[in-house]
């Protein structure tokens, strides 16, 4: 086989025209690209770079990271594990629940940052929407650190008062060169000091210090600007309180905030060790051009098996992913194996192997039936909204059937001898009857859940039963 040239703003619907080729998908080699995404850390934050693949080993991959000068025969080393190919997943393999990466952003230099996210849900037309997963090694805004995002100017960052001339706002930040922080002045009531981060950004960790073992926050609360106003970050519906660690050393607090982005954040002091001093920098997942959760499924990434993604063998019929090499983004495509024990939904039908039956209609197989996109064992009854099938055959919810060795009613199956009660009546076998009636079988008799020998006189609340007859 050889596999196509497939580049990466081509849609994924183009292996329809590839569906009727007659190729030999036997172990064949395919490779992906020479592209791919490396997780990295630099002073304790996760980066998701974007690589040019050089050589690789059994146990690292070497690459170049665009934006990063390094010799040319000196690439950077990455552990095969930190590896992402710069290729979509499968549908299949992004259910509700899954962790993927989202382009969340972009950094100084306009180039899309991918970050942690867990799909919410599937959405029409191959849509993911999704929620941003906060971690503590998040990206940092440019409060302190500019690596990534454009060092923040000191007229954004804003106090309500400052103590004096060296410790005003723009001194607030977490590490300065210079040994000064930003202090409010003591007689304030409610000090702030206030982070304008320019763009949106959703944000996951805060980190604070002191000023000097003498002059530093001890507490503290956040607020964000929404809905044109500031409000507190809650913590059981009050605004909460965040408790620093003594002296001038950095405390960080996970704060989660991505439930939307946000602009603006003011940090208060609510008590200290002398001086109410401090300086900050914000962890999180940006810039942001808008506040949407919803990709398309060709710009997520994922991480694992290259045959979890989108690959040529997706595109070529009757064949699929079978292995992954050992070259990076390398994998061989085998022939697919029918799959026709599997039921499947298709909006209002399913099919299971080479049929397709409306989503009502239950379907029996070999040793199992089919409703929906459900299989169950040939044995066992199963209930819908309104009916329950056993077998190929399908009932509604509120009539008892017979089988060889069983009846059911719902989707509860019991023995056929057994007599069985449900709210207003019983069955036996496939017939069913009020609860106050007294029926006779061939040897027995029951009246609502119990049964007793033909031959046995029993008495209810009102009344007694022998054989097929009731009596007050």
């Amino acid at each position: 086989m050889s596999c196509f040239d497939w580049s990466a703003d081509r849609s994924y619907t183009d292996k329809n025209k590839h569906q009727n080729e007659q190729i030999d998908v036997d172990d064949a080699l395919c490779f992906i690209g020479q592209n791919f995404y490396g997780i990295r850390f630099r002073n304790n934050y996760r980066l998701y770079e974007y690589l040019t693949y050089v050589d690789h080993n059994t146990e690292n991959v070497y690459c170049h990271v665009r934006g990063v000068y390094m010799p040319r025969n000196m690439p950077m080393s990455f552990p095969r594990a930190n590896v992402i190919i710069d290729r979509p997943p499968l549908w299949s393999k992004v259910p509700a629940g899954t962790a993927v990466l989202a382009p969340l952003g972009t950094d100084k230099s306009a180039q899309i940052r991918y970050a942690p996210v867990k799909v919410i849900e599937q959405k029409e037309n191959d849509q993911l929407l999704v929620q941003p997963v906060c971690y503590m090694d998040a990206i940092p805004v440019g409060v302190e650190d500019g690596y990534v995002h454009e060092f923040i100017p000191d007229e954004y960052l804003t106090a309500s008062s400052v103590r004096g001339s060296t410790l005003t706002a723009h001194m607030g930040r977490l590490w300065q060169t210079d040994p000064y922080k930003w202090c409010p002045d003591p007689d304030e009531a409610v000090p702030w000091l206030q982070v304008d981060m320019i763009r949106l950004y959703y944000i996951c960790v805060i980190r604070v210090t002191g000023y000097t073992s003498s002059a530093y926050v001890t507490t503290f609360k956040l607020a964000v600007y929404h809905g044109g106003t500031f409000v507190w970050v809650l913590e059981n519906g009050s605004a909460k309180v965040f408790q620093r660690i003594t002296g001038a050393d950095a405390s960080e607090h996970l704060v989660n905030l991505v439930e939307t982005p946000y602009r603006y954040v003011r940090f208060h002091p609510v008590t200290s060790n002398g001086a109410a001093c401090m300086g900050v920098e914000l962890y999180g997942y940006g810039e942001l051009s808008g506040s949407g959760l919803l990709f398309p499924l060709r710009e997520i990434r994922m991480t694992g098996s290259v045959c979890n993604l989108q690959t040529d063998c997706d595109r070529i019929a009757g064949a699929e992913c079978a292995r992954e090499l050992g070259k990076p983004g390398t994998y061989s495509c085998s022939e697919k194996p029918p799959k026709w024990s599997r039921s499947v939904e298709q909006s209002n039908m399913c099919i299971h192997g080479d049929k397709q039956y409306p989503w009502e209609h239950a379907v029996s197989m070999d040793t199992s039936s089919i409703h929906g996109h459900k299989q169950y064992p040939w044995t066992q009854a199963v209930s819908m909204d309104t009916s329950s099938i056993h077998g190929d055959k399908q009932y509604p919810w509120t009539q008892a059937v017979s089988m060889e060795t069983s009846s059911i009613h719902g989707h509860k199956q019991y023995p056929l001898g057994q007599a069985v009660s449900m709210k207003t009546c019983s069955i036996h076998e496939d017939m069913q009857y009020p609860w106050g009636h007294a029926v006779s079988m061939g040897t027995c008799s029951i009246n609502g859940d119990m049964q007793y020998p033909w031959g046995h006189a029993v008495s209810m609340g009102k009344c007694s039963i022998n054989g097929d007859m009731q009596y007050p």
